[in-house]
């Protein structure tokens, strides 16, 4: 899009006043102006390596035009003017100008290494990596933005390369289809504008929202355009003549005053703002008294002084005061270190938000912490920002699944935060509607793993009590305490989020790998071979097992016994490897329902034998023992089936989908038939814990010893209360009898509150 227009959508010009048409001279004199070296050859290196850059991005890009019809070079051009203008180093810039070389050209990351060093080729390489993910599906974009962050780790400035090509992708998104410009204006606020911000670059937080509301909302945006078209005519006039009567007040009462006036200059909130705290909420945009904002900076670094300005402007006869939205940010800075003071005045039929500061603090309002480590990759461990990035890291990025990922780093990413102190005065800074487990995680994993509860301005309260900004909070723990599934349901951080879900998985694991242990430990016992056992993975027979189901060499014996309490490996596979056929045949009779059923020898012959038939298992009906078999489709063991009642010949058994049977009356037949004894099904149920210590473990105890083998088995804290949990588990049963005897021992158990069927398949 034109500037015109670009203007028009942001309401303001560009914070990196952009030009009409961009040249390589441009990157040059910003580059030069902005490049953090004293050294004059050392800075004449560094603008040949920027130049030799523009020329190999030229010729690599030569004829490509981009879908707005401009040629393809000017993205890049316009992404190291940006990374020029920021004030990065010449690596990074280099890399912003190379950044679309692999992906487009037959360029390759070894040559570009080559021609401009390890460090360039490192970060061109994390950035094509990234952008030939541009695919639609969310679990791909969750892996995109996973590597981002994940790159990030290795070099920092990847993610501005990155934020920069976002930035002028929205500035020129007019041109894509408009199902491409939501997708890409709604990816664009739920994660890149959030990381701007939370990196400290505000202006570029601020127009990557401005460009995606514009394209993702654009009723909603044209509802706020209209308003200011009907309450501020010609925004700009009045805007101006504010910032004379600001100037005025402060003159009026001090012209020494005045002298140390750098700047006063005013601009209106954003399109995106106002609609975050009207629209959304169901309020009226005219609500808002802070629509129109004029900004005082000072050339003095004294604070003082801003508050000498702050009783200029209240003193200031043609203003009113409105103390309601009177904040200090100079006495008590925000927690990311912002510091102004913010007043509200009417003026006429105007309510304005003037904002007082010196020029540090205006550059810190502004850019953040981010221009002071950024440009050269050494984060210092003094830094808010770097530390918080460096949580975030550690972190996530080895979430297993990409899409939890992109929640995880969204939940870490708000925009809206709290203030927390400890009781030594430390702050700590929250998600809004964070606990005070979250606070208890923010200090530590072993603090919140064992947080028992917390003090919050003296008063005692629970582990998931919400807090508010600028409580004071002390944690209480106890030893006796560890993470439970409910926990996951109230905690906001994704630092909370993370050590739960693998203290629950951890615990999971142990309680399953000792139930595999216990599966084939008795039967080794019962030969004789405790001592096997004990050694089991030097066996013969055991390397077969291995083989099969490819056991990693590190832990191999408990991913051995987790997987086979879980059924992934089989345990009739298992006996068949570490036993012989005679001892077999002995554990069948030492072990009738657990061992027996895995080996039911061959299939007995189709014969109305009674005392050679299998038993049948009817629903609400029971055992059956005298049937006849139907003729007509001859079931056998295994086969799914049904029954027809016949007034003569009693139960007569049928093949489910037996043609004959779907014309019989409706009436005479019972389709919940299941053989008695097979080792062929599978019941999926549902058991509601209690959250009490032992209560998963009694739970596959009691499968286990009913004769159950356990194919899967996980929680849904999704569906956790404070007091129960639910527990989905798959079971292979070999006695269809077992599910009601199940029910019944199931019930019995205080921890186990309910247990329900959803599925009977085999």
């Amino acid at each position: 899009m034109d500037i015109v227009k670009l203007r028009s959508i942001l309401k303001r010009d560009s914070h990196l006043k952009l030009k009409k048409i961009l040249r390589p001279d441009h990157i040059i004199r910003e580059a030069s102006k902005n490049l953090k070296t004293d050294n004059p050859k050392e800075l004449d290196k560094m603008l040949n390596s920027i130049q030799k850059a523009i020329a190999v991005a030229s010729s690599a890009h030569e004829g490509i035009i981009r879908k707005n019809g401009e040629p393809y070079i000017l993205h890049p051009y316009y992404v190291g003017f940006f990374l020029a203008k920021m004030g990065m180093d010449a690596d990074c810039i280099v890399a912003g100008l190379l950044h679309d070389t692999v992906e487009d050209t037959s360029t390759t990351i070894k040559e570009i290494s080559s021609m401009f060093g390890q460090s360039v080729g490192k970060l061109v390489d994390g950035v094509t990596k990234l952008t030939e993910m541009r695919l639609a599906k969310q679990e791909k974009q969750a892996i995109a933005f996973q590597k981002l962050i994940t790159f990030a780790a290795d070099d920092i400035r990847v993610i501005f390369i990155k934020l920069v090509d976002r930035l002028h992708n929205m500035m020129t998104l007019d041109a894509m289809p408009p199902e491409k410009q939501k997708s890409t204006a709604n990816e664009t606020l739920r994660f890149y504008a959030p990381l701007a911000h939370r990196l400290g670059l505000y202006w570029l937080k601020e127009e990557l929202e401005s460009l995606a509301f514009y394209f993702s909302m654009r009723e909603e945006w044209e509802t706020i355009d209209a308003f200011f078209d009907s309450k501020y005519p010609n925004v700009e006039d009045i805007i101006n003549s504010l910032i004379l009567k600001v100037g005025e007040a402060i003159e009026t009462k001090s012209s020494e005053l005045s002298d140390k006036v750098h700047e006063i200059y005013g601009r209106s909130k954003s399109y995106y703002s106002i609609y975050k705290k009207t629209l959304k909420n169901g309020l009226e945009i005219s609500s808002l008294h802070d629509i129109l904002g004029i900004r005082v900076i000072l050339e003095s670094n004294d604070k003082s002084e801003c508050y000498l300005a702050m009783a200029a402007i209240h003193s200031y006869s043609e203003f009113t005061i409105v103390n309601k939205y009177f904040k200090d940010y100079i006495s008590r800075p925000k927690e990311n270190g912002y510091m102004s003071i913010h007043t509200v005045v009417r003026y006429k039929e105007f309510f304005i938000e003037i904002q007082i500061r010196t020029k540090e603090m205006d550059k810190v309002a502004r850019e953040g912490d981010a221009s002071h480590w950024a440009y050269k990759n050494d984060i210092s461990s003094k830094d808010k920002v770097a530390k918080w990035l460096q949580e975030v890291l550690k972190d996530l990025i080895d979430t297993d699944n990409p899409v939890d990922f992109m929640t995880n780093i969204e939940n870490a990413l708000p925009l809206n935060t709290i203030a927390i102190f400890s009781p030594k005065g430390d702050v700590f800074t929250l998600p809004q509607g964070s606990t005070v487990l979250d606070f208890a995680y923010a200090i530590h994993g072993d603090i919140g793993d064992h947080c028992i509860g917390g003090i919050v301005n003296g008063k005692k309260v629970p582990i998931s009590y919400h807090l508010k900004s600028k409580d004071e909070v002390k944690i209480d723990t106890s030893k006796n305490q560890t993470p439970r599934p409910d926990w996951i349901t109230f905690v906001k951080t994704a630092k909370a989020k993370q050590h739960i879900r693998r203290f629950l998985s951890k615990k999971e694991k142990e309680v399953l790998e000792q139930k595999g242990r216990e599966m084939l430990k008795p039967l080794f016992i019962s030969q004789g071979r405790t001592s096997d056992f004990d050694s089991l993975k030097d066996i013969p027979g055991f390397a077969k097992i291995a083989d099969r189901y490819s056991l990693p060499k590190n832990n191999r014996m408990k991913v051995f016994f987790y997987k086979l309490a879980l059924g992934e490996i089989k345990f009739r596979w298992v006996i068949t490897a570490l036993f012989k056929p005679e001892e077999i045949k002995q554990l069948s009779k030492a072990f009738p329902q657990k061992v027996a059923p895995l080996f039911p020898g061959k299939k007995r012959e189709n014969i109305q034998k009674k005392d050679e038939m299998r038993s049948i298992y009817i629903k609400n009906v029971g055992e059956i023992k005298e049937y006849s078999i139907a003729q007509c489709c001859s079931p056998d063991e295994g086969d799914a089936v049904a029954t027809y009642i016949s007034p003569t010949r009693g139960y007569i058994l049928h093949k489910f989908n037996c043609p004959v049977l779907e014309k019989s009356e409706k009436e005479r037949v019972e389709k919940d038939v299941y053989w008695y004894s097979s080792s062929q099904y599978q019941i999926e149920f549902v058991a509601e814990l209690k959250n009490t210590k032992g209560a998963l473990l009694e739970l596959v105890e009691e499968l286990t010893s009913t004769g159950f083998n356990i194919l899967s088995l996980h929680l849904n804290p999704e569906d956790a209360i404070e007091k129960y949990g639910s527990v989905f588990v798959t079971v292979k049963g070999s006695n269809i009898k077992q599910v009601e005897m199940l029910n019944k021992s199931l019930k019995n158990r205080k921890s186990i509150v309910n247990f329900t069927i959803s599925n009977i398949d085999y």
